[in-house]
């Protein structure tokens, strides 16, 4: 119960400290206002969450202690954001606030489901750099039939349109993705994702679904979020070897190098 309430406590500290710029039946957008000129928009997970602990311990740290500009867009029915409305106005309501205060850069961010959103929407709202942790490549049950994780929610997406990640890379936008190794279902996913020279793809040994906790271990979550922003990559590289990750290799699946991480 006492955690409950934490949640509760730190979700009405989020809500005060940002601003409502859209809400209808489909998902809701808050901005928190920077004092620079860059964009961080963060596609929220389950429950709104994206690193474990609700919005306001992460917005502080997405947003630079209030540098940087910041959007949070949470698809209110835990669709994996598929929702035509969605993809209709999401990228009309990110050029609207980009306009109206002077954006020069932006970069998109989530976990998990809220991944899948920072991947596929990166485009349309000309991010030109994303960060996501254990992004799922497809949510359409029927993609993968073996993979059964929130299949009450994934079931009950009407209309998968943005079905699954195959179109979603652009060659002019730089990728920063980390899953974990192992897991069956996750394997599935990560080892469906493109390879170029603009995907950094790090996979950390020895763990599944949960990247946060591996991140939050070594001290690395917001530490990496910062070095995604300023595209250092090096630094990026750095974090993973702290994490007992890699790059992926190319071709590489579960099947194939599975001790690829101690190279």
């Amino acid at each position: 119960m006492r955690l409950g309430w934490k949640k509760k406590l730190r979700d009405l500290a989020f809500r005060a400290a940002s601003k409502p710029l859209h809400r209808d039946s489909d998902f809701e957008v808050r901005a928190m206002r920077g004092t620079g000129h860059g964009l961080m928009i963060v596609f929220t997970s389950f429950h709104a969450n994206v690193a474990k602990r609700g919005l306001f311990e992460f917005a502080r740290s997405a947003s630079d202690n209030r540098n940087r500009n910041c959007l949070f867009i949470t698809d209110l029915n835990q669709h994996w954001f598929q929702s035509p409305t969605i993809t209709e106005q999401l990228p009309k309501i990110v050029a609207a606030y980009v306009a109206k205060h002077g954006i020069t850069d932006a970069m998109t961010l989530g976990v998990s489901m809220g991944g899948y959103g920072a991947v596929s929407f990166a485009k349309d709202v000309n991010a030109d750099r994303v960060l996501a942790l254990a992004p799922q490549y497809a949510c359409d049950p029927d993609v993968f039939p073996q993979d059964e994780r929130w299949l009450d929610a994934r079931q009950s997406v009407p209309l998968f349109s943005r079905p699954d990640l195959c179109t979603s890379f652009d060659e002019t936008i730089e990728y920063v993705i980390l899953h974990g190794r192992d897991g069956d279902a996750d394997c599935l996913h990560w080892e469906s994702f493109p390879q170029g020279d603009n995907i950094h793809h790090y996979l950390i040994n020895d763990a599944k679904h949960d990247v946060i906790d591996p991140l939050r271990s070594i001290g690395g979550l917001y530490e990496l979020v910062d070095a995604v922003w300023a595209k250092q990559f090096a630094k990026v590289t750095a974090i993973a070897n702290r994490l007992n990750a890699a790059l992926r290799g190319m071709g590489e699946t579960a099947a194939t190098t599975p001790n690829a991480w101690s190279r």
